[in-house]
């Protein structure tokens, strides 16, 4: 049986862990190591996003270099940067718009330092 816990936060700040049951827990040491699990779980879900923030900053900037050795005229060099990493964004990645306006910079950066 899973047990449930309850926060109580006291005037002068404390918190003390109750199972839902009303039975106080002895330091709430429990209650911590629940949420310390929960803690890390999220530190390994954040990471695991910032690596695919980070692949997919990388593949924009592959793309944006292929689109530049192409060398298309002005409406197709548009289309093709409007398309840019739509991939993410259909997928309803949240960071989409921010990792394509980094990734265009970034290039822009490379391509005036060559």
């Amino acid at each position: 049986m899973e047990r449930k816990f309850k926060s109580h936060q006291h005037r002068d700040g404390s918190q003390i862990a109750e199972e839902s049951t009303g039975a106080r827990l002895e330091d709430g040491l429990d209650f911590l190591v629940r949420a310390n699990k929960s803690a890390n779980w999220c530190i390994a879900a954040a990471h695991a996003e910032a690596l695919e923030i980070n692949a997919a900053i990388d593949n924009m900037i592959a793309c944006r270099q292929t689109i530049a050795d192409k060398k298309p005229d002005f409406m197709q060099e548009t289309w093709e940067l409007v398309r840019l990493g739509n991939e993410y964004k259909e997928a309803g990645r949240k960071w989409y718009k921010w990792a394509k306006s980094t990734a265009l910079k970034l290039w822009e950066k490379t391509a005036e330092s060559q």
